[in-house]
């Protein structure tokens, strides 16, 4: 593929424009499909001048505009390749207002800059550095050399000594790893009641301070004890899919808040879901590799129309095996875990979504509604509708 084939395909992917330069800054061509809006690069030639001396030859590099414009530059050989700029926020409204005021642009003339997606502009940054240079590398390459220069490590190491220096005068501790262990430690067992002695320790030393706002501090640490309760659940047995998923529900929770008690609340919330999920499942499959695989299996296929005979032959073992081993182990059929286990995913799409009960049906392999509503009702005593009606969340 030529540099000017690929030009051409990545404004179609990214819907920002590819401007090309000789090292003397004279422009050789620019592509764009936003033909009848002015070049931010041409009208503002000393902005121009800095993204280009910025290039280098050995590697790709990206340019940051504020907290949410970003601008691709590559250089191969003789000439500058500039990508952008792109918006990483969906406001693109407000980015392009931003880039009127910072470029002199006129006001009056309508101006649109793309929302991109981060990894696709590094993807097509690089891929056009591998063209036009022959340089190639990985993404985290790309953003520790464009955003993580010699300044910044030397001065995280400054801070990270100044902070052991201050905490050593102060007699400052963090909270012990110990404890720590014990806290994953009881969700990675399942175990409810280290959980909670756990939480409930007494201990000199504090856990480390992220952010000077008490509010900002709380979330950060609740990130953390998140994403560290979802390895811990997923290392007790969890299906990762569903940790991972949980985790992205409470940490959407937790940045929605706007109170440290009720940040604390949730973060607290999310460990003993994780715990009781990992109980609730030790007991079911512990000792039994065929039933939790099993489990995972039905997990990842439950968008489709599942049968007793097509888990056997993917795990390997007969259905009549598979069956008993099912049964005896969890206390339940195989058909019913599977339906069970569908109409729960159904029943947070009708609290959670306004989708239609046909689209919810044929989302978890009911061959129809009314299939899906005669299943619905033998196992929840009620209709989708009159379980919508009486949990679904409600617009405020």
């Amino acid at each position: 593929m030529t540099p000017q084939q690929l030009c051409r395909h990545i404004i179609c992917l990214l819907h920002a424009p590819v401007c090309v330069y000789d090292r003397a800054g004279n422009s050789i061509a620019v592509y764009e499909d936003y033909g009848e809006q002015p070049n931010l690069l041409q009208a503002d030639p000393a902005f121009c001048r800095q993204l280009l001396d910025m290039a280098r030859a050995d590697a790709p590099l990206l340019y940051a505009e504020g907290d949410t414009i970003l601008y691709g530059i590559v250089q191969g050989g003789t000439e500058i390749y500039l990508v952008g700029p792109c918006c990483l926020s969906p406001d693109t409204a407000q980015a392009a207002r931003q880039l009127q005021r910072s470029h002199g642009l006129d006001p009056a003339r309508p101006y649109h800059v793309s929302a991109v997606p981060l990894t696709l502009l590094a993807h097509m940054v690089l891929m056009l550095s591998e063209t036009v240079s022959g340089v190639s590398m990985d993404m985290n390459q790309l953003l520790r050399l464009s955003f993580c220069d010699e300044q910044m490590l030397a001065d995280i190491n400054r801070r990270i000594q100044q902070a052991m220096y201050d905490n050593q005068e102060q007699s400052t501790l963090h909270n012990p790893y110990q404890q720590e262990l014990r806290e994953q430690g009881s969700i990675r067992a399942g175990d409810l009641e280290l959980l909670r002695a756990s939480l409930q320790e007494v201990y000199v030393g504090k856990v480390g301070r992220m952010s000077a706002d008490p509010l900002h501090q709380a979330k950060y640490n609740a990130v953390v004890v998140i994403t560290l309760a979802s390895r811990s659940a997923i290392e007790g047995g969890l299906q990762p899919e569903l940790a991972f998923s949980m985790s992205d529900v409470f940490i959407r929770q937790v940045d929605e808040v706007r109170n440290e008690a009720a940040v604390i609340a949730c973060m607290r919330q999310a460990e003993m879901e994780y715990c009781e999920a990992v109980h609730a499942l030790s007991a079911a499959t512990a000792g039994h590799p065929l039933v939790a695989a099993c489990k995972s299996l039905v997990m990842q296929r439950l968008h489709a129309k599942l049968e007793v005979q097509e888990l056997a032959r993917a795990l390997g073992v007969t259905p009549k095996h598979l069956s008993a081993t099912f049964s005896r182990q969890t206390g339940i059929k195989l058909k019913d875990y599977i339906i069970r286990e569908k109409l729960h995913a159904a029943k947070l799409r009708l609290i959670y979504s306004d989708d239609s009960y046909d689209d919810i049906a044929y989302a978890y392999g009911f061959s129809s509604q009314s299939h899906f509503g005669r299943e619905f009702k033998k196992w929840e005593g009620m209709t989708p509708g009159q379980f919508r009606r009486q949990y679904g969340q409600k617009e405020s």
